[in-house]
C-alpha cells in the first residue's frame, strides 16, 4: 500500500468509525464495504477496501454487545475505564470470548481506537522525557523513523520503531497494519508508552501464517490525523511439519523391523530430515534415527535393525526442516501416532493379521467370489449379444473429442508448483526475472559451465531419484513398439489408445506421454519417432487426441544411423490402419518444412463426410543434430513461435517427437513454455519448469548441452525480442530509427576470434583478400586442393542461408588478377551456373575476370568460352561454356551484371531481378548461386537478404529482417557497416508488390532415397562426368570409409576393410573414364546400405560375413593403372590407408600418445619447471614435455615394469633431468619422500589413463582379445607375485559379484548371462585360463549380437567383458581416485592438471573431483549430492564440502580431431580434461 493511499485510508477508518471505550458497551460500527475476516480466535481483521463508494450508501450499522475482553493491567486503567495512553507500553487485546466474535457472513468491521482522556486546551508536560504535544497543531505526524524488524518466529513478527521526526501535534499512539495477499490488516492501536526508553517502541505481531510474506506498516496518529506511514517487509519462519503418516511397520527379522511412512500431509518450504524414535516398551527412553528426507518421494521406508528378540517395540516418526530464518536452527514436526509390534524368531513368515482370516470367512469369500463370476459371466455373454445385434457396423470411435483432463488415463504428475522457489541439491532455485537473466546465464557459463553441470546434475540426481512405474512399456506385448530400450512412457502420463474390440488390453499402449505446457496442461505429446509396427498406432493418436500439429525434430537417417521411419506418404495416399493419410502441399525451407496432411478416418460414421476429414501440419525442423544442438538459437526460437502458434485453439496436444522424443522434443517444449512464461510474467524459471516436466516423461533435455542451449537461446529471444515483421508493418518501422539502431548493434554484437579465421589470416592467403572482409572457417567455400600447394584449397568467399537452402547463396569479392582461376574453379567445383554481378570492371583495381568471345580462359581442367551477351532494361546477361579439357562433359553458366543494385529505376526492377535470377537456378535446382560485389560485404548480402525475406513474405506475409541480417554477420563480419544498411532493406521490401511469383519458381520437394529412406540434402556437387567429376566421386566414397578405418585385430571379419576392397571394384575397369555415373552412384548406394544394414532380415550383417548387395561383376573389378596413378597425385591412398596403390601394412607400433599437442597447449610447460608423468607407458607425453621445454624436470610414474625400463632408458639419455619411479598412484608419497619432493612443489602433472597400446600388443600380458595368451591383465605383471590375475579371479568368483564387475565395469547387458556361463564352464569344463578361451566363451552368450564401437566399427562381443576384468583386477578407479588426491596435495597454487581418459566412469571420477564434489576424500557416488542416512551437516560444512579447488581451463572436454582418429583409433574414446589449481 502506497504511503498516501494508507493515510487516506486510516484517516476516513478514524473519521467513520466511533470510539468505543472499556466501560461501555460496542457501539454500533456501521458497514463500509470492508470485509471482516476473522480466521481465528483473535482481534486480527481483514480489510478489502472499495472507497469509491460513497458514504450515503453505506448499510445501517450493526450492534455488537461487547461482553468479555481480556483484562488489562489496572495502572493504564484510571476510573473511567479509559486506557492512559502514558502507562502502557502496548496492548494486544485478543477476543477471546466467542460471544463477541461477528457472524461469518457478515460484512461488520470491529476497530478499535483507544485514545487519551481529552486534555485541556494548554499543553501537557511529560515528566518522563517525552515531547510536548499540542493538542491544536493541524499537521499530521512524519513516518516513524528506523522501523525494522527484530525477531521472527513462524507465527510471529517483533518490530521496533522510533518516534517520528516531527510530531504535529500530542501523539495519542500508533496503529500497526500488515499486509497480505492483497488484504491490509490491522493490529490494535499502541499507545505511547511511559517504558520506552530513549523514544523506542517495540510491538509484535502473532497469530500469523507460516513461510508468508508480510508488509508491514506502522503510523502515529493523533487526535485529528493519522500520520504518514514507515513500512518494512519480512517472511515468516516456516512451522514444523504435521505428523507422517505410517503405512507400513512389518517384522524383517528377529531382530530388524521394517518400517514406512507416508510424506506430511503439511509442510513449509521442503522436508530436510526424518526423526525415527524407536524404543523397547520395557525402557522409557526412545532411540533416534536421523536421516535425510526429499519432499518429491512420497514414501520413505528404511530397516530398524540391532533389535532385541522376543520383545515389543514401539516405533514413531516426524519431519524436521530446516529454519529459513536461521539455517542451524533445525524445527521439528508432529510424531506419528505410535505403533507397536513384537519382534521374534521367524516373524517375517508370519502375515499381518489382516491377511489370517478364520475358516469360514475363506469359505464365504469364496462363495462370495463364485457368485460375482457368474454375474459377471452373464454380463458379458448379454452385453456381446446386444453389441452383435445393434452396433456391430458401428465402429469403436467416439463422434465427440475426448476431454483434456481425461484422456490418457490418470492424474498428471505435475502437482508441484514449479514457479514457486524451491531448494534442490542444498541450493534455492526460482523464477529470474527478465532484466537479470543475461548476467543469471553468465554466471552458469563461468568456469567451464560448471553453473550449468551443478544445475542439469541436479536435475539429474532427481530423476534417478524418481522412478515412476511404466509398467505398460515393459510389457511383453509393447517391447516391440519402444525404439530404444531405456526410453518408455511413464504409466501415470503416458497417452491411452482407444480399445478396439477383440483386442488385448495391452494393445492401447504407445509410447508416447502427455505433457504440460505453460499455464496450460496437456499442451504437448512427447513421443518417439515411430517405427513402421507403429504407425497405425501413431496415427490414431493423431485423430483421437485431435492434433492439428506434429512437430518432428530428427531426420529419417542421421550419421549413419536410422532414428525415425518415414511414417507419412512420399506423395498421394496411404493407409496406416483405419487412418488414410494424404500429402496436400511440402514446403520445403531451409532448416524446417512443412506439410499439410489430410487425414481421413475410414471407419468412422458421421452424418457429414468433413468431419471425418482433418487437416495436420508437420513441422519437420532438418537442421537439428542429434544429441547435439543447432549452430545458432534465432532460426529455432523462429521456429518453435511459428509451430506452436499454428497450433488452432479448439485443437488438442501439440505432438512433438524427435528420435526417442526426449532429447530434442524437451529442448523445444522448454523453450516454447520459458517464451510464454516471459511474456505472461516477464521472469522464467528453466530449473523449474523441465525438473517438473521430467515427472511426465524420462530425459527430457537429455544432454548438458541442449540445456545450456535452452538458456542461450532465451537469453538471444530476450535480446531480440520479437523480430517477424508483418507486411502492413514494415513501411512503419523504416522511420522508427531508434528501432533498426538497436536491431544494428544486437546483429553486429559478434567479433570473431582469431582462430575463427585461420585460413583467411594465413600470409599465403592473406594476398587474395581486398579488404578485411573474410570469409570465417566454418564457413569459407573450399576449392580442390592442388597437390603440394599451401592454401590452394582458399578463396575469399562465404556460404549463406537462403530461404529454400542451407546452401543457396556463396557471397565473394570481385576477384583479384591471381584470383581469376580460383573464381572459375570454385562455380566448376561446387556446379554454379547462376552468378550475379553486382560490382563493374574499370580496368584499374577491378578488372574484368570473364573471356571475350576471341580469348578463352584454360586452366588445367577446363576451358571457358563466352557463348553470348545480351543487354536488359537494367542489367545485361551473359552466358558461359566450361568445357572438361578430358572429356566431352560441358557446364552452362549464366552472369548477371548489374552495378547499379539496388538504384534501379523502379522498386519493381528489384524484385523482378531477383525473380529472373531463380527462374535460372530452376532450370537445374543442384547448385549454389554466387554473387559478387566489390569486397564480398554490403551489396551482395543485401541482395541475399531481399530475394529470401521477399519469399518469406509471400509465404506467410512476415520478413524476418533481423535473423537474416544476424546469421549473415556471424558467417561473414562487417558485412553491415551501419544501421543504414539494415534500414535499406526494409525500405525496399516496403515497395515489394503483393503478387511477385518468386515463392513458387523456386518451389522443391524433398528427395527420399528409395532404399535408405534418408532425408536428401541438397547436394551442391554435381555428380555428372569427368576428372573432376571422379574425383568428387572419390570424395563420396571417402566419406563412406571415413566411417569405417580398417581394424587390422579383425583380418577377415572387418567391415572397414571389406569396404576397401569394393572401392576397387566400383571404381575398377581398364577404362575409367567410361564408367557411367549412374553406375557409380548406384554402386556408392549400395555401399550405404551395407553401412546401414538395410539388408539385414535378407543378408544379417555378422563378424565372419558381410552382407554385399552387390553383383558378381561388379565385384570382379579392380581398379585401373590410370586411377591408380590419379589417387597417388592426389594424395588419396593415405587418406584411405593405401600406399602407392596397395594396402598399407600396419606394422607394430609400440605406443602413439594420445591428444599429445593437445596436452602440451594447455600444460604450457617451462624451463626448470618440475612435472610428473603420472602415467609414463612408453614416454610419449614426456618427450613432448622435453620438447617443449628441454631444460624441464620430469618424475615419471608407471606401474609397469616394462614401462619403467623404457623410463630408465630415457633417463640415461636426459640425466637429471628424468626421474624415473615405479610404482602405482597409492604408493608415489613415499617414493616422492626419497627424492625429497614436498607438498605443493609440483607445477604439472598429466594423466593417462586406462591401458597403453604396448599392454593391447603383446599378447602375453593378457590385455588382447584378438592376441591369444595368459588370461593375466596385470599392469604391474610379476612385481607384485601375490596379486590375483584375472585367471584366478575367474577362477574363485561367485556369479553374482562376477555379474555385477561386467555389469558395473563394462556396463555390460548380458552381465548375468556371460557370469552364468564362466561360472558353469569352470565347473564342468574347466578353468579359463587363456584369452581365447575367455572371449570364444563369451562370444557365444552373445551370438545374436552385432556390436559397433564408437567408430560404427563391428566390435568383439567380448570387448566389455575385457575391460571390466582389467579395471576389476589393477583396483583402476580406486587408484585414479587417489590420484586425484595427490593433484590436490603437490600442485603449487596454479599447477596444472592434464588428464586423458577413455572410460566414462574415469572421466566421471576425474568431474566430480574438479568439481568439488568429494566427500571424505572419495568422489561422490551421486552427481553433486551428500546423502547420509545417520549424519546430518549444516550449511557452512555443506559449502566447503563442495567448493571446488580446480579452475577448469576449457568450457568443455576435448575430444581428439577426426584426424587423430583416423590415424590411432584407440584414442576414439579418449576426453580430455585441463585444470588449474586454485586453492
Amino acid at each position: 500500500m502506497k504511503p498516501r493511499l494508507l493515510t487516506t485510508v486510516t484517516t476516513w477508518l478514524a473519521l467513520v468509525l466511533p470510539v468505543v471505550y472499556l466501560s461501555r458497551p460496542c457501539q454500533a460500527l456501521p458497514t463500509v464495504n470492508f470485509t471482516a475476516n476473522y480466521a481465528n480466535s483473535t482481534s486480527i481483521a481483514s480489510y478489502n477496501l472499495e472507497p469509491e463508494i460513497p458514504y450515503e450508501e453505506l448499510e445501517e450499522p450493526r450492534v455488537l454487545p461487547l461482553k468479555a475482553v481480556l483484562p488489562v493491567e489496572a495502572s493504564t486503567v484510571d476510573s473511567s475505564g479509559v486506557i492512559d495512553a502514558s502507562k502502557s507500553e502496548h496492548h494486544e487485546l485478543p477476543l477471546a470470548d466467542a460471544a463477541i466474535q461477528p457472524h461469518p457472513d457478515s460484512n461488520s468491521v470491529l476497530k478499535v481506537i483507544l485514545e487519551q482522556p481529552e486534555s485541556n486546551d494548554e499543553p501537557v508536560t511529560s515528566t518522563h522525557g517525552y515531547p510536548t504535544f499540542s493538542a491544536d497543531d493541524n499537521f499530521v505526524p512524519s513516518k516513524p523513523l528506523n522501523l525494522s524488524v527484530l525477531e521472527v518466529t513462524s507465527t510471529t513478527i517483533k518490530i521496533t520503531w522510533r518516534e517520528p521526526e516531527k510530531l504535529n501535534g500530542a501523539i495519542h499512539g500508533y496503529r500497526v497494519y500488515y499486509v497480505h495477499q492483497n488484504q491490509t490488516l490491522l493490529h490494535l492501536p499502541i499507545l505511547k508508552a511511559e517504558a520506552a526508553v530513549n523514544s523506542v517502541y517495540t510491538y509484535t505481531l502473532s497469530n500469523l501464517k507460516p513461510y508468508t510474506d508480510y508488509k508491514i506498516i506502522v503510523a502515529a496518529f493523533t487526535k485529528k490525523f493519522d500520520g504518514e506511514p514507515s513500512e518494512v517487509s519480512q517472511r515468516t519462519d516456516i512451522a514444523g511439519p504435521s505428523a507422517p503418516k505410517v503405512v507400513n511397520l512389518t517384522c524383517h527379522s528377529q531382530d530388524a523391523l521394517f518400517f514406512g511412512w507416508r510424506i506430511p500431509q503439511t509442510y513449509y518450504n521442503t522436508i530436510d530430515y526424518y526423526i525415527i524414535s524407536y524404543r523397547n516398551v520395557v525402557y522409557a527412553d526412545f532411540r533416534e534415527i536421523r536421516i535425510t528426507a526429499n519432499a518429491s518421494i512420497v514414501e520413505t521406508s528404511m530397516i530398524i535393525p540391532n533389535l532385541t528378540t522376543n520383545s515389543l517395540y514401539e516405533v514413531k516418526v516426524r519431519a524436521a526442516s530446516t529454519s529459513v530464518i536461521n539455517p542451524k536452527q533445525i524445527i521439528l514436526g508432529s510424531y506419528s501416532e505410535p505403533k507397536k509390534i513384537n519382534v521374534q524368531l521367524n516373524c517375517e513368515k508370519i502375515p499381518p493379521p489382516s491377511q489370517r482370516q478364520s475358516y469360514n470367512d475363506y469359505n464365504l469369500a469364496v462363495m462370495i467370489g463364485i457368485l460375482i463370476c457368474c454375474f459377471g459371466l452373464l454380463f458379458i455373454v448379454l452385453t456381446i449379444l446386444l453389441w452383435k445385434k445393434c452396433f456391430h457396423a458401428a465402429y469403436y470411435y467416439l463422434d465427440d473429442p475426448p476431454a483434456c483432463g481425461n484422456s490418457g488415463g490418470g492424474n498428471s504428475a505435475g502437482i508441484v508448483d514449479w514457479e514457486a522457489p524451491c531448494e534442490v541439491a542444498g541450493e534455492m532455485r526460482s523464477s529470474i526475472p527478465v532484466c537479470e537473466f543475461a548476467k543469471h546465464v553468465a554466471a552458469l557459463h563461468v568456469d567451464g559451465d560448471i553453473g550449468f553441470s551443478k544445475e542439469y546434475e541436479a536435475i539429474q540426481g532427481e530423476a534417478l531419484n524418481d522412478e515412476y512405474p511404466s509398467e505398460h512399456s515393459q510389457h511383453p506385448d509393447n517391447k516391440a513398439k519402444n525404439r530404444y530400450l531405456n526410453v518408455i512412457a511413464y504409466d501415470h502420463s503416458r497417452v491411452h489408445l482407444r480399445q478396439v474390440p477383440g483386442q488385448k488390453k495391452h494393445l492401447d499402449y504407445i509410447n508416447a506421454n502427455f505433457i504440460d505446457g505453460y499455464q496450460k496442461p496437456r499442451a504437448f505429446i512427447g513421443t518417439q519417432g515411430p517405427l513402421p509396427c507403429t504407425f497405425d498406432c501413431f496415427w490414431r493418436m493423431i485423430w483421437e487426441q485431435r492434433v492439428a500439429i506434429i512437430v518432428m525434430i530428427t531426420n529419417l537417417v542421421e550419421r549413419g544411423r536410422r532414428k525415425c521411419d518415414m511414417y507419412w506418404p512420399k506423395d498421394g495416399t496411404e493407409m496406416y490402419g483405419v487412418i488414410a493419410v494424404k500429402l496436400i502441399r511440402e514446403e520445403v525451407m531451409a532448416t524446417y518444412t512443412v506439410r499439410t496432411f489430410q487425414i481421413k478416418h475410414t471407419k468412422l460414421k458421421k452424418k457429414k463426410a468433413s468431419q471425418t476429414e482433418k487437416l495436420v501440419y508437420q513441422y519437420h525442423y532438418t537442421n537439428w543434430p542429434d544429441h547435439g544442438t543447432p549452430d545458432h538459437p534465432l532460426p529455432v526460437i523462429n521456429f518453435v513461435k511459428k509451430s506452436t502458434a499454428a497450433n488452432p485453439a479448439d485443437a488438442g496436444p501439440i505432438v512433438v517427437h524427435c528420435s526417442a522424443g526426449v532429447g530434442r522434443t524437451g529442448t523445444y517444449i522448454v523453450i516454447d513454455a520459458m517464451l510464454k512464461q516471459i511474456e505472461a510474467k516477464n521472469q522464467l524459471n528453466v530449473f523449474g519448469f523441465l525438473r517438473y516436466i521430467r515427472a511426465q516423461r524420462n530425459y527430457l533435455v537429455q544432454t548438458e548441452e541442449q540445456y545450456i542451449f535452452i538458456h542461450d537461446a532465451l537469453v538471444e529471444a530476450i535480446d531480440s525480442g520479437e523480430t517477424n515483421i508483418k507486411m502492413d508493418a514494415i513501411g512503419g518501422v523504416v522511420n522508427h530509427i531508434e528501432f533498426i539502431d538497436s536491431q544494428y548493434k544486437l546483429i553486429t554484437s559478434y567479433q570473431p576470434k582469431e582462430i575463427n579465421l585461420t585460413s583467411a589470416l594465413k600470409p599465403v592467403n592473406a594476398i587474395k583478400n581486398r579488404s578485411s572482409l573474410v570469409p570465417l572457417e566454418g564457413s569459407r567455400v573450399h576449392l580442390t586442393p592442388k597437390p603440394g600447394v599451401e592454401g590452394s584449397d582458399y578463396i575469399n568467399a562465404t556460404w549463406l542461408h537462403g530461404y529454400r537452402r542451407l546452401r543457396d547463396f556463396i557471397v565473394t569479392q570481385h576477384p583479384l588478377i591471381d584470383t581469376f582461376k580460383d573464381f572459375w574453379q570454385m562455380v566448376w567445383d561446387h556446379n554454379a551456373q547462376t552468378v550475379v554481378l553486382l560490382s563493374s570492371a574499370d580496368n584499374m583495381s577491378f578488372l574484368q575476370f570473364w573471356p571475350n568471345e576471341s580469348e578463352p580462359i584454360e586452366s588445367d581442367y577446363y576451358r571457358i568460352r563466352l557463348v553470348s551477351e545480351t543487354s536488359e532494361n537494367d542489367y545485361i546477361v551473359r552466358n558461359f561454356v566450361i568445357q572438361s579439357i578430358q572429356d566431352d562433359y560441358e557446364l552452362s553458366v549464366r552472369m548477371f551484371e548489374n552495378p547499379m543494385w539496388p538504384d534501379m529505376a523502379q522498386p519493381r526492377s528489384i524484385f523482378d531481378f531477383a525473380v529472373r535470377v531463380h527462374e535460372r537456378c530452376a532450370e537445374y535446382r543442384n547448385g549454389p548461386i554466387v554473387i559478387v560485389d566489390r569486397y564480398g560485404g554490403f551489396q551482395a548480402c543485401q541482395f541475399c537478404c531481399i530475394s529470401s525475406l521477399a519469399m518469406q513474405l509471400e509465404y506467410d506475409q512476415t520478413a524476418n529482417v533481423y535473423t537474416y541480417a544476424k546469421l549473415f554477420h556471424n558467417k561473414r563480419p562487417g558485412i553491415w557497416s551501419s544501421y543504414e544498411d539494415i534500414r535499406q532493406i526494409y525500405r525496399i521490401l516496403s515497395y515489394m508488390p503483393k503478387e511477385l511469383g518468386l515463392l513458387k519458381c523456386t518451389e522443391l520437394r524433398t528427395e527420399f532415397d528409395e532404399a535408405a529412406i534418408m532425408t536428401a540434402t541438397p547436394d551442391l556437387s554435381p555428380l555428372t562426368r569427368p576428372a573432376h567429376i571422379m574425383s568428387q566421386h572419390y570424395n563420396r566414397f571417402l566419406k563412406l570409409l571415413e566411417r569405417w578405418p580398417v581394424d587390422q585385430s579383425k583380418i577377415g571379419r572387418d567391415l572397414g576393410q571389406y569396404l576397401r576392397d569394393q572401392l576397387k571394384a566400383v571404381l575398377g575397369g581398364t577404362n575409367i573414364i567410361a564408367v557411367k555415373d549412374e553406375r557409380l552412384v548406384r554402386q556408392h548406394q549400395s555401399l550405404e546400405n551395407i553401412v546401414n544394414d538395410v539388408h539385414l532380415k535378407a543378408h544379417p550383417r555378422s563378424l565372419n560375413s558381410t552382407a554385399t548387395g552387390l553383383s558378381g561383376e561388379q565385384c570382379r573389378e579392380v581398379l585401373s593403372s590410370e586411377f591408380l596413378e590419379y589417387l597417388n597425385k592426389e594424395g588419396g591412398f593415405e587418406k584411405l590407408g593405401l600406399r602407392g596403390g596397395r594396402w598399407m601394412s600396419t606394422e607394430a607400433v609400440r605406443h602413439v600418445p594420445v591428444m599429445a599437442a593437445e596436452a602440451i597447449k594447455f600444460l604450457k610447460p617451462q624451463d626448470s619447471e618440475l612435472f610428473i608423468d603420472m602415467t609414463f607407458g612408453a614416454g610419449g607425453h614426456t618427450k613432448q614435455i622435453l620438447k617443449a621445454a628441454p631444460n624441464a624436470k620430469i618424475i615419471t610414474l608407471d606401474r609397469d615394469p616394462v614401462a619403467h625400463e623404457l623410463a630408465q632408458e630415457m633417463a640415461k639419455r636426459y640425466p637429471g633431468q628424468i626421474y624415473p619411479v615405479l610404482g602405482r598412484f597409492s604408493e608415489l608419497p613415499a617414493k616422492l619422500k626419497e627424492l625429497n619432493v614436498n607438498q605443493r612443489s609440483i607445477d604439472g602433472m598429466i594423466f593417462d589413463f586406462g591401458c597403453s597400446s604396448m599392454q593391447f600388443d603383446e599378447g602375453e600380458r593378457g590385455f588382447s582379445i584378438s592376441k591369444n595368451g595368459p588370461l593375466d591383465m596385470r599392469m604391474d605383471k610379476d612385481r607384485c607375485p601375490d596379486a590375483p590375475s584375472a585367471a584366478d579371479v575367474l577362477a574363485r568368483i561367485d556369479e553374482m559379484d562376477l555379474a555385477r564387475i561386467l555389469k558395473v565395469y563394462g556396463e555390460e547387458k548380458f552381465a548375468k548371462r556371460i557370469a552364468r556361463a564362466i561360472v558353469e564352464a569352470r565347473h564342468s569344463i574347466k578353468k579359463i585360463e587363456t584369452t581365447k578361451e575367455l572371449a570364444e566363451l563369451v562370444q557365444t552368450c552373445c551370438a545374436s549380437e552385432f556390436r559397433l564401437d564408437k567408430l560404427q566399427r563391428p566390435s568383439h562381443p567380448a570387448t566389455k567383458t575385457f575391460q571390466a576384468l582389467r579395471i576389476f583386477v589393477n583396483n583402476e578407479l580406486n587408484e585414479i581416485n587417489y590420484g586425484m588426491i595427490l593433484a590436490q596435495h603437490y600442485l603449487k597454487i596454479g599447477g596444472k592438471m592434464i588428464t586423458i581418459t577413455f572410460h566414462s566412469l574415469e572421466d566421471t571420477i576425474v568431474k566430480r573431483h574438479v568439481m568439488g564434489n568429494v566427500a571424505n576424500d572419495m568422489a561422490n557416488k551421486l552427481p553433486l549430492k551428500y546423502c547420509s542416512h545417520t549424519i546430518c551437516h549444516d550449511q557452512t560444512v555443506m559449502d566447503a564440502a563442495l567448493k571446488p579447488n580446480w579452475h577448469q581451463m576449457t568450457k568443455h572436454v576435448v575430444v581428439p580431431s577426426d584426424a587423430e582418429v583416423e590415424e590411432n583409433p584407440r584414442s576414439r574414446s579418449a576426453k580430455l580434461r585441463a585444470v588449474v589449481r586454485v586453492e
